[in-house]
């Protein structure tokens, strides 16, 4: 949850929002709850968030969410703290029921990163005030020069290849054969959503190295994300490949040492249709290990739909009604 951001990066973690200062001490109750002790904490916790910051951000409190969901309790703190790093992440200020909406706005009026104030107090009187700041990742590199890109194409494709934009390996998984339409329908969506859609390189990763393989098992070469979404949306189950039924790795090629090897030159030729029918029949690919050698491997994980999750009734009894 919480890691110095170049780690993060480096991990290829998605960075929500950065932790610039913070401070806790104990402020008594009642009216001078407010005053000098609470103020002290905040003018704390502005000092370790770096120059330029003595004035006080927008501020997320107990109240704020005690408006949107009621009383959280012991869980009041997390949810203060989820609730400002909604905020920052997708940009747009979260509406607070019963409150001016001139609190959201910059009170410096700068053109600076956006930040936010988490205040949060215990049963004992000790108050945390924390300011976080919106991620604003590195710019990317410009892309290269179009000489170099064609001199580096004709080096890497055969001769009388299509050049056309190179295939992903996009792969889904699921309990069930429900479960994983549910989950491609969802990812459809996404993907034919009106926001800015990931690229289908970075989007294919995620997904092969960031979930756990199932026992339904879904495959696709793509070469953009549009008939990715199309295949997605028309997936049926019985387009699924079921593994339950004790068909997995017939050829028992997880067992052979042999086999990480076999993969991996597979992987360095880009034989992904072998790949795709491999991990199919039920072999376990270390997905992660093959990305290692290849550009881009750093990138941070897309943030995408999570896998669904399917409604069903369960009835306990059996004996006489009482």
């Amino acid at each position: 949850m919480l890691k110095p951001l170049q780690l993060a990066l480096a991990d290829g973690d998605t960075v929500h929002c950065l932790v610039r200062g913070s401070a806790v001490g104990h402020v008594p109750a009642g009216p001078d709850a407010a005053g000098a002790p609470a103020e002290r904490l905040v003018r704390a916790a502005l000092r370790e968030s770096g120059p330029g910051t003595d004035a006080a951000p927008p501020r997320e409190d107990a109240a704020s969410v005690a408006a949107a969901v009621g009383d959280a309790g012991a869980a009041t703190g997390m949810a203060v703290l989820a609730r400002a790093v909604l905020r920052l992440r997708h940009g747009t200020p979260l509406p607070r029921p019963g409150r001016p909406g001139a609190e959201d706005a910059d009170p410096a009026g700068t053109a600076g990163p956006v930040r936010a104030a988490v205040c949060a107090r215990g049963a004992g009187g000790v108050e945390a005030y924390a300011v976080l700041e919106e991620y604003a990742p590195e710019p990317a590199a410009p892309p290269p020069h179009p000489a170099a890109t064609e001199r580096d194409r004709a080096r890497a494709e055969p001769a009388g290849s299509p050049g056309a934009e190179e295939a992903e390996l996009v792969l889904l998984s699921a309990p069930t054969p429900a479960h994983l339409v549910a989950t491609a329908q969802r990812l459809a969506d996404f993907l034919a959503s009106a926001g800015p859609a990931p690229g289908l390189a970075a989007l294919a990763r995620s997904l092969r190295t960031g979930r756990a393989a199932m026992s339904c098992r879904y495959a696709a070469l793509v070469t953009g994300t549009e008939p990715l979404a199309r295949l997605l949306a028309g997936l049926v189950p019985e387009d699924a490949t079921d593994l339950r039924l004790g068909g997995a790795d017939p050829l028992r090629l997880g067992a052979v040492p042999e086999t990480r090897a076999y993969l991996a030159a597979l992987w360095a030729g880009r034989r992904l249709d072998q790949l795709r029918d491999l991990w199919l029949a039920g072999v376990d690919v270390d997905w992660a290990a093959l990305e290692q050698g290849r550009p881009g491997a750093g990138a941070a994980v897309v943030p995408l739909p999570p896998s669904a999750f399917l409604r069903s009734t369960h009835r306990l009894g059996g004996g006489p009604a009482r």
